[in-house]
Formats: C-alpha cells, structure tokens, sequence
C-alpha cells in the first residue's frame, strides 16, 4: 500500500496540548490536501445526483474506501444540512442523498463521528422532520453517536531498543492527553521498519492521522512514513507508531531524549 498524502508540519512547531486543568480534550481537526478534498467534494456532490445510480455509485465508494470516508463525511453532512434547510418538500435526489449521508454516518468510526459531532446533532435534528424512512436512518446514526462518546481511540507504540523508550513514552502521554488509549510500549526489535511509520488502521479517521503524523514529527524530528492497513477493521480509530531502527543510533537520527 503507498503511503498517505499528509501534509508536512510546520517547522518546529508542536501540535497543541491538553488544557491546562488536565482535562483530555480532542485532537484538533486538521483538513485533507487540497487535491483530496476537491475530489471528495465532487463524489459528495454525486450522492445527491439527478441520476439514482449515480448516488448509489458514488454512496457505495465511500463507504468502502477506508481512504476516503472520515474526509468526506464533514463534507456530505454540510451538503445534506442545506438541502434540509430548504423549503419543503425536498426534490428526490435531495432527500436520497440525505438518506445516502446518514447511511454514510452509519459506517464511520467514533473518531469521526465525535470529530464532527456538533454538525452531526444538527443534521439528525434536522433529518427528523424529512419522512419516516429518514427519521429511520437518523435515529441509527444517534445510536451510533451516543456510543462513539463512550470509545478512545487507541494509538499503539512499537520501539526497536530501549533507548528510544522516552520518545515513546513522551508520544503515549500527548495520546493520553487527548483521550487516546495508549497501551504499553512494546520493545519489538529487528521488526522495526528501518525509518520510523505511522499505521492507519482501516478507516480510522484520517484528521486524527495527520495530527498523530506531527506529534511523531515534532518528538522524533522526522516525519514519519503513513500507510494504511486497508483490511483492518477496529471497532475504534486505531493507529500503531512504529520507532524505526534508524532513530536513536550512532549513524541514524538523534533527537532530544534518546538514551544510550
């Protein structure tokens, strides 16, 4: 699988940290490439179609893209909030392509749907006065919300020797400071990949990717390589950091905090 489009982070500049009365809070939202976001925009715009295949196509493409489905979600959420703002009664197209967003919603993780959460609230409220077979889907899509509040996150760090343990240990506590869960590092030598990555896990949102791409930037000094593992499918937004066996040694990178 190539890696990931991601944007580079500024230099020497850090993603922001937790409040400072302690209390976990989200990663900031950070948008796809402009290239990708074009793109979405134009497969959102076709889930709203004239042409009924047309919807289903592009509906069902997002759905199954890992890629594709947390970028396009604020996206489609934004498309259908102001078809419901018009004047009832809704044309067809219009009301199928709210029907093809709540199903869209259907398929994200909790990242995504807490990410967007306040858009969300607004659409299904919305979506409770456009028919019966809608207020169906939104009251599925609620469901899903309600317990998505309830799931972390989880990033996974992998080291190749201990003395990047205060890298890793440094990366786990930004994670827990945005409410991630951040399980015990694990020492998995000579299975290190040679440059450090970051594995996306199936659709996990791809927002929560890139700011997770700057803090492993901003501590190891070099961004790391992003790929995707398409076939996984976590039941929350799921990322491994993998340390690459080129960090922390005599004749690879050095950064602050690495031990001999």
């Amino acid at each position: 699988t190539p890696p990931m489009a991601v944007p580079p982070p500024a230099s020497g500049t850090a993603p922001a940290v937790a409040a400072a009365d302690g209390a976990p809070k989200s990663p900031p939202r950070t948008e796809p490439p402009t290239p990708v976001k074009d793109r979405l925009a134009r497969s959102v715009v076709a889930m709203f179609d004239d042409n009924k295949d047309r919807r289903i196509v592009a509906t069902t493409s997002l759905v199954v893209d890992p890629d594709d489905l947390s970028d396009a979600i604020p996206l489609a959420v934004e498309r259908a909030l102001a078809a419901l703002r018009r004047t009832p009664p809704l044309p067809a197209r219009e009301s199928s392509g709210v029907v093809n967003t709540l199903v869209l919603l259907q398929s994200a993780l909790p990242g995504t749907l807490v990410g967007n959460r306040r858009a969300i609230e607004e659409l299904l409220a919305a979506a409770d006065d456009a028919g019966d077979y809608t207020r169906t889907q939104a009251a599925k899509v609620r469901d899903r919300l309600q317990q998505a509040a309830k799931a972390k996150p989880v990033g996974y760090l992998q080291i190749a020797g201990e003395a990047q343990r205060p890298l890793a240990e440094k990366i786990s506590e930004w994670l827990r400071n945005f409410g991630y869960a951040a399980p015990a590092i694990e020492v998995v030598g000579t299975r290190a990949p040679a440059k450090t990555e970051l594995r996306v896990q199936g659709k996990s949102d791809r927002s929560y990717a890139r700011w997770l791409t700057k803090v492993v930037a901003t501590v190891t000094t070099t961004p790391p390589t992003v790929r995707v593992l398409r076939n996984a499918n976590p039941p929350v937004d799921t990322y491994e950091i993998w340390l690459g066996r080129d960090l922390c040694v005599a004749d690879g990178t050095m950064a602050a905090g690495c031990t001999s």
